[in-house]
């Protein structure tokens, strides 16, 4: 009998931690530990995220995890889910683009949560990391057909419960046949409609918690001998099926190449596919007036155009509705010099509002022949005068030390000087620690209320 996907896929999972990753792989999922945290204290302050809190604080109950950038604590899988809807809330996460799963704020909530339980050494949670990423780059490429890519269904939740299942097993320490049965039950923690992008409602940043959260319970519930389907993915009622996707087999992944290599971190707090426009529009800045632009259009690859919400010019009155759209953040770079938090509630300015609504959004073949190895967009302005002018941007991922900017910015007046960089330097330079000692410095004095607003309140 043949092998498999999810046994093909446990057996190269295994194959590739082997005794360790390098510390250049290490550091790789460090950082991508630090930015998802970084999102998560940066956003304390949203709704979402109080939300996300007081379900927490109500369904869970009280435990000793630790909500990052505050006081608070809850139970494993209260914390798992408060603190990846606070990693999504800002949309300033990572991004894998291949799989167009946002996996930080999946996999990290998950694993983070789980090793400070365990107190498993640092260097066990970051391979744990790693594998989490590689399970859903792995799977993603299964997934990557046109009729997903392109249908209604969000790859985060699709594919983000293996990788936080993974991740969890790892750190579980799982025999093969129970990681394959984590991720069978993994699957029934798949979904995530993107109606939300057309809609304008909040419900989009409880997605990748409750695929975190469900990943979670699959490695926990796998561990206590429940089993799954070991062809949950290509089988006749499988996945695949469910999605009428093709059965395939599971690609062969270059030999030196690692998922987690391949995320990169968002530039800008505003949806993955609209990150090039901002960036071609701050160029287009540089040589133009705003008030002179007549017309605009926008021309990139598919997922720019396509993704519910990317394509939009007018319903721009929630705010995220705003994170998703071109034509929004396009006006918000020409406008502002980028999008910022602060332009997500509240009335839209007029200027903003004119111009994201003489803007067009389209695939051209030669920017979507790149994707995702290399995601451009061009902005087209037209002028009053008749005149046309062009900027083009692409690879717009912030380095290394852009995130652990993005660190410090995001954790100021929410943890001490002292707290953040303890954190950072258990995470990249005394790996030899516990796990529990690096979530340590993360609870934070700062007040925080879970009071709802009195207009929300039952």
């Amino acid at each position: 009998m043949s092998r498999t996907l999810l046994e093909q896929l446990v057996t190269r999972l295994a194959a590739t931690v082997g005794a360790g990753f390098p510390s250049a792989v290490r550091d790789r999922a460090a950082l991508c530990v630090l930015d998802s945290v970084a999102c998560a204290i940066g956003g304390q302050d949203l709704p979402s995220t109080r939300a996300a809190q007081r379900a927490a604080a109500r369904i869970d109950g009280t435990g000793p995890v630790p909500l990052w950038g505050t006081a608070l604590t809850t139970s494993l899988t209260g914390a798992v889910f408060a603190n990846a809807v606070a990693a999504h809330g800002l949309i300033h996460e990572d991004m894998h683009p291949a799989s167009r799963v946002h996996a930080g704020t999946v996999v990290i909530p998950a694993a983070l949560a789980v090793a400070g339980e365990l107190d498993t050494p640092v260097e066990r949670l970051l391979d744990a990391v790693v594998l989490g990423y590689e399970a859903i780059g792995q799977l993603g490429d299964v997934f990557d057909q046109p009729a997903f890519v392109r249908g209604t269904l969000r790859p985060s939740g699709v594919l983000g419960p293996f990788g936080a299942a993974v991740a969890v097993g790892h750190l579980l320490d799982l025999p093969p046949d129970q990681l394959v049965s984590a991720l069978a039950i993994a699957s029934s923690a798949s979904g995530g409609a993107t109606e939300w992008a057309r809609a304008g409602t909040s419900d989009v940043f409880a997605q990748n918690a409750l695929a975190a959260r469900g990943g979670v319970q699959a490695a926990f519930l796998a561990a206590e001998g429940l089993t799954g389907p070991r062809t949950a993915i290509e089988g006749p009622a499988g996945m695949l099926a469910a999605l009428r996707l093709e059965a395939g087999e599971l690609p062969t992944p270059a030999p030196t190449s690692l998922a987690i290599d391949a995320a990169y971190f968002k530039r800008f707090p505003a949806c993955a596919f609209t990150q090039e426009t901002v960036l071609a529009g701050q160029r287009l800045r540089e040589s133009v007036d705003p008030a002179s632009i007549r017309a605009l259009r926008i021309e990139s690859y598919d997922m720019a155009a396509y993704y519910p919400g990317c394509d939009n010019a007018d319903s721009l009155d929630d705010p995220i509705s705003r994170q998703m759209s071109n034509q929004f953040n396009l006006a918000a770079a020409l406008v502002d010099g980028a999008p910022s938090p602060s332009r997500l509630l509240g009335p839209l300015p007029a200027e903003i509002r004119r111009l994201a609504q003489v803007t067009s959004v389209r695939s051209v073949p030669e920017l979507a022949a790149q994707y995702p190895a290399r995601p451009a967009s061009r902005v087209v302005a037209t002028l009053d005068d008749g005149s046309v002018h062009s900027a083009e941007a692409s690879g717009v991922g912030l380095s290394a030390d852009e995130v652990v900017e993005k660190y410090r910015r995001y954790s100021h007046g929410r943890l001490t000087t002292a707290q953040a960089e303890r954190f950072r330097s258990i995470l990249f330079e005394e790996r030899g620690r516990s796990s529990r000692d690096l979530v340590a410095p993360l609870q934070s004095a700062a007040e925080v209320s879970l009071t709802p607003p009195e207009e929300t309140r039952a």
